[in-house]
């Protein structure tokens, strides 16, 4: 056989191959899910809103792809669970967990035994939706707007104390990140396991962020006021209560959850995965449920969110790195 014939013959050969492992992958992405999705919930059962939503959202996709979405419950290590869990399972979409943006952005750098990292350690798949927050102060503060916070913190540095779920949450970060770009100092006050809403609403605590929903009535009854929304928009909830972006700061921040599964699961079971959700989040019912609270509704492709979790990654470094945010 000369030099040009063994070439074309190999060329060939190969050709085949490509189009047989193709055809492998196609096949298996059309035939997903072939058994129950295992689906993991980092937290207690309870009936959360989150947890409602995304109970609703698990059942329309079952119901079109006519396999059941089988729920798992795995509390504890601050939501860590369900991303382990997700790591160490065959790449075959067959599981898949829902996470924070704390845990995937925050945890792995202040961790030093949770170090997951997204393309290797878990697969983006999905991000369900995200929630408003909203900054509010308590009315006896000498100030009702953005200007005035601000003003009254560079005069005061320090003074002014704010409350947070717990060191290195969202709600934390988020406030630590408002007032790098306000140029203002304030003390945090974390509240690791005590409610912090009597405190917020007797004035205990001066200022916090947290979901608008959980506020909404608080700031409609004059008990707190709406000193700005951390979003991109206005939410319809809270309609006379600016934007940071709206008082001139260019800092937006919301807080934001992602659907992962197994690292190396093939990418058209992932693309059809992120499909298949995202028409279920469009189904009539699940919408409205979504809707309630305002959730900020994302249909992102699986490489977008990819993308978007390194960057939150890289925007939330230099404040845990200043902080020495430690977790274990």
């Amino acid at each position: 056989m000369n030099f040009s014939r063994k070439f074309r013959t190999n060329a060939v050969s190969g050709l085949f191959g490509l189009i047989g492992a193709l055809a492998a992958t196609l096949a298996l992405a059309q035939a997903w899910p072939t058994r129950p999705v295992t689906v993991i919930w980092p937290y207690p059962p309870g009936g959360s809103a989150s947890e409602v939503k995304m109970r609703a959202l698990y059942n329309e996709a079952a119901r079109v792809l006519g396999q059941p979405f089988v729920w798992d419950y795995k509390p504890g290590a601050s939501a860590r669970l369900g991303v382990i869990a997700v790591s160490k399972a065959p790449p075959d979409g067959h599981m898949l967990t829902f996470a924070t943006d704390t845990v995937l952005t925050v945890l792995p750098q202040a961790s030093a035994s949770f170090t997951a990292q997204v393309d290797r350690d878990y697969a983006a798949v999905q991000m369900p939706f995200g929630i408003p927050l909203v900054v509010t102060g308590h009315p006896k503060l000498p100030f009702r707007d953005i200007k005035g916070w601000v003003a009254y913190a560079k005069a005061n540095p320090g003074k002014l104390t704010f409350g947070s779920t717990g060191i290195g949450g969202t709600a934390h970060l988020s406030m630590e990140r408002i007032a790098e770009a306000l140029g203002i100092q304030m003390l945090h006050v974390p509240y690791a396991s005590s409610p912090f809403m009597p405190d917020l609403l007797n004035g205990t605590i001066d200022i916090m962020t947290f979901s608008t929903t959980a506020l909404t009535s608080q700031v409609n009854a004059g008990k707190l006021n709406g000193l700005a929304q951390a979003g991109p928009r206005r939410t319809a909830q809270l309609p006379n209560v600016p934007t940071l972006r709206d008082a001139g700061y260019d800092i937006s921040i919301e807080t934001w959850n992602a659907l992962v599964t197994s690292p190396g699961t093939p990418p058209e079971v992932i693309a059809k995965m992120n499909a298949t959700l995202n028409a279920a989040q469009k189904a009539p019912e699940v919408a409205k449920l979504f809707a309630q609270d305002e959730s900020l509704t994302f249909y992102n492709s699986p490489k977008e969110i990819t993308e978007h979790i390194k960057a939150e990654t890289l925007r939330v470094r230099p404040i845990i790195q200043r902080m020495n945010l430690k977790f274990d």
